[in-house]
């Protein structure tokens, strides 16, 4: 069969991040992109087209915080970051991490907070300052063996916006800091006790029409694999995500030469995924919701082919573990660790029921003096994500594996397996120790046990995401970077042994025993013809 074209796949990381290195959603150097994307892929035999939708976006720029009585700290605004704590000098106070119990006995009411990186999300950072009356946020970047500034942004809400959702962004100006940066007026809190700052405006917000690429390979009318990718990104966005592009374009020619898979392919390029927190692919997901009843998986691919990236973490469906497992072991790529596939990246598809995989590089922590560790991958969404992050040799190995991982998915006739699934709800039963769902649970793990592939596979996927994968259900994307999704079952993780009252905690118990009751009952259903409905 057709393997990977070195020189054909490093020409394309050259174009992407040598031509067009500020692919914020809507630009211009997106729109180049894209038209790059759509005439390789022309060439190699794929049914193009581009979808359009909005979304509400923000843009970025470099500014400064002024400092009274001191130097002025280079910054760079947070996306979606509002204009109420502009222009002024503020009062600084410290806040730790900026999670809640950061914030006992810091009255922060109209000031500006420092808080550092870890603990919550950005979006939560920012949104725990808004509800304690903060007019700002300050958000000092993670240690890092060169200075660098992260680029984030504070809207939480996965996808385009409902108006609901509007109500949860939050309202304050926030801007990101270099460590140094957060550490020098930490110093000046600590010596003077009171410090002032001033931060400019860095942010335009507004609703934009977009558009994406999404190709078509092979039978229209098939189940199908949908292979992805974001194409916009951070500046520079080198490894985030521009190897990963180029990754996708080697791939699609490689698999359209090849003989014609019994499964179609389906190729997408996101727009809308940085700061606009998968905007692409969930508008993808909401137009094509009837259409994704016939994919039988989703395979991302983002960030291969970078320094640190040896070893390998294996996000997956847990349907999927058996097979992605056994195909990394085939092509001798180390794995460090495999996870349930986290609520951030382009997951947008647990909703529609269709399981997903994605390989990411595990990263190797580096110290910065005695003592001290950064993050693996610290250069990740910030503006160090260059060239020299790439490592030629390791993206061609992550390549021929996304390949290998598509024609695996694209041709073997049993993709699932359900074991690892039936052993989850058999211990998660156990834990919740209700009679009735205990009950009834061998009647539904017998008909689980038939199902092998085809419709029937596709059906009880969906009926399984719909519950293990979700914590709201079907018909709501839960926020970026939901913690709970680090567990293989988020809607289940925060009930057991979860630290609030226990009044508190019933209705959600008994809720999400009414999700596993559904689920179970629809299982049973499956009994008299495990190949679905």
């Amino acid at each position: 069969m057709v393997g990977i074209d070195r020189a054909r796949l490093l020409e394309h990381l050259r174009f992407f991040s040598t031509e067009t290195p500020n692919r914020a959603a809507g630009s211009a150097d997106e729109a180049r992109a894209a038209d790059y994307a759509a005439e390789n892929l022309r060439a190699a035999g794929w049914r193009v087209a581009f979808e359009p939708f909005e979304t509400l976006t923000s843009r970025v720029r470099e500014t400064v915080v002024s400092v009274s009585g001191d130097r002025d700290l280079p910054a760079v605004g947070i996306g979606y970051a509002t204009p109420r704590g502009s222009g002024r000098f503020l009062d600084l106070v410290d806040a730790g991490d900026g999670s809640l119990a950061a914030y006992n006995g810091v009255d922060a009411a109209g000031k500006a907070v420092l808080v550092a990186a870890g603990g919550p999300s950005v979006p939560d950072k920012s949104f725990i300052a808004h509800r304690k009356g903060a007019a700002a946020v300050l958000l000092a970047s993670p240690p890092s063996p060169e200075p660098s500034l992260a680029l984030r942004a504070q809207k939480g809400v996965w996808g385009p916006p409902l108006p609901e959702d509007l109500l949860d962004l939050p309202d304050v100006t926030a801007v990101s800091l270099t460590h140094q940066g957060g550490q020098r007026l930490r110093e000046l809190l600590r010596l003077r006790g009171r410090v002032q700052v001033r931060l400019g405006h860095a942010a335009e917000t507004l609703w934009r029409p977009l558009r994406q690429l999404v190709a078509r390979f092979g039978p229209d009318e098939a189940e199908f694999v949908l292979l992805h990718g974001h194409l916009d990104a951070w500046s520079p966005g080198v490894t985030d995500n521009a190897t990963g592009i180029a990754a996708l374009l080697e791939t699609g020619r490689a698999l359209a030469q090849g003989p014609v898979p019994p499964r179609g392919l389906r190729l997408a390029l996101w727009t809308g995924h940085e700061v606009e927190e998968a905007s692409g692919s969930a508008a993808f997901v909401e137009a094509h919701w009837a259409e994704l009843r016939r994919c039988v998986a989703h395979l991302n691919v983002d960030s291969p082919g970078c320094e640190g990236g040896e070893r390998v973490i294996l996000y997956r469906s847990l349907e999927l573990r058996t097979l992605a497992s056994s195909v990394l072991a085939a092509e001798g790529v180390p794995l460090a660790r495999e996870l349930p596939l986290a609520k951030e990246s382009d997951n947008s598809f647990a909703l529609a029921g269709v399981p997903g995989l994605g390989v990411v590089p595990a990263g190797e922590s580096v110290g910065t003096s005695p003592g001290q560790r950064v993050a693996p991958l610290w250069w990740m969404h910030t503006d160090r994500d260059t060239i020299e992050r790439v490592r030629p040799d390791l993206l061609v190995r992550d390549t021929a594996l996304a390949l290998k991982l598509a024609r695996v998915l694209a041709r073997r006739p049993t993709l699932h397996d359900f074991a690892p699934v039936q052993d989850l709800l058999h211990d998660t039963l156990a834990q919740l120790g209700d009679p009735s769902l205990l009950a009834a649970w061998p009647k539904a793990a017998k008909a689980l046990a038939g199902v092998r592939s085809g419709e029937g596979a596709r059906h009880v996927s969906r009926l399984l995401l719909a519950t293990l994968g979700t914590r709201g259900g079907r018909l709501h994307q839960d926020r970026y970077g939901d913690p709970h999704y680090a567990y293989e079952y988020p809607g289940i993780a925060h009930l057991l042994g979860a630290d609030a009252p226990e009044h508190t905690l019933l209705p959600a118990r008994l809720r999400e025993r009414n999700r596993l009751d559904d689920l179970i009952h629809a299982l049973q259903s499956l009994e008299a013809s495990p190949d679905g409905p």
